[in-house]
């Protein structure tokens, strides 16, 4: 009889050891809010195309600007220079109990993009470029130099030229544009040149061009990317951020996270 209460005894001891060590009240958790929790899916669909399918997703079509009460963005940093794209933006959490730090788990990701006492995300729209050469992760269309054209509705419109989004390849063979939805048109090097996007209406004209094309390749809409065949690269660190004052949409973070799905952060 004895062994078996020395053997409950032990039991018992386990547990509750184990129940101890699960709940230690010396270790504090912590918990954050996913930065995608921000970017309402209705709000980025209104500032690009309020015609589309409102199940349609187009915040992978955006920069994302993380900026500080004081001001600080790590586009400003010499850690970083940059803002994100919306795969590695979707990676970051906000942790109020923290001075409203932004937190990342990657530690590839710069040091700069814990930025403390978060007041604000503006996004910028933006377009990937890749080649046979490198990866450029994106280019903000903001930082590109705008002139006037004529629409499809014979109106003036502020475009950019297609040839900006690539002036860091030389003698390519071809350009091929990929929309949001994946639809992909593939253009020469004098399309390219001729070309602009209208930065409104979402969608290029060739002027030179326009009456020997199909309307998908003259009319090509939501531009995502561009993927540059041949040639030779010629530049690095072409483009630069958008300035603040041309975001296409800034979000202010709330003071009160209700409605908001918190995220215990065990490896905090």
């Amino acid at each position: 009889m004895k062994h078996y209460f020395l053997a409950f005894m032990v039991v018992m001891l386990l547990l509750f050891t184990a129940c101890s060590e699960d709940d230690d009240p010396t270790t504090p958790r912590v918990y954050g809010y996913s930065l995608d929790q921000f970017v309402n899916q209705a709000e980025v669909l209104a500032i690009t195309d309020s015609e589309a399918d409102q199940d349609a997703d187009f915040r992978n079509l955006y920069a994302y600007q993380i900026i500080a009460e004081d001001g600080f963005s790590p586009r400003n940093s010499s850690n970083a220079g940059y803002d994100l794209d919306w795969d590695v933006f979707t990676q970051g959490y906000l942790v109020p109990a923290d001075q409203m730090r932004v937190w990342f788990s990657d530690p590839e990701i710069p040091g700069a993009f814990r930025v403390k006492y978060t007041s604000e995300i503006r996004l910028y729209r933006m377009v990937n470029l890749q080649s046979d050469h490198k990866q450029v992760s994106f280019i903000e269309l903001g930082a590109l130099p705008v002139t006037e054209v004529q629409n499809w509705d014979e109106a003036s419109e502020e475009a950019i030229k297609l040839s900006d989004l690539v002036i860091a390849y030389e003698d390519y063979e071809s350009i091929t544009l990929a929309a949001a939805d994946g639809y992909t048109q593939t253009y020469t090097p004098e399309q390219i040149a001729d070309g602009y996007y209208l930065l409104e209406s979402e969608v290029t004209t060739f002027p030179s061009f326009n009456d020997d094309m199909s309307g998908g390749q003259k009319k090509f809409k939501k531009l995502a990317s561009l993927t540059v065949t041949g040639g030779t690269a010629i530049e690095s660190d072409t483009w630069n951020n958008a300035p603040e004052d041309k975001a296409d949409l800034i979000i202010p973070i709330p003071e009160l996270f209700d409605g908001f799905e918190a995220t215990e952060l065990t490896d905090y």
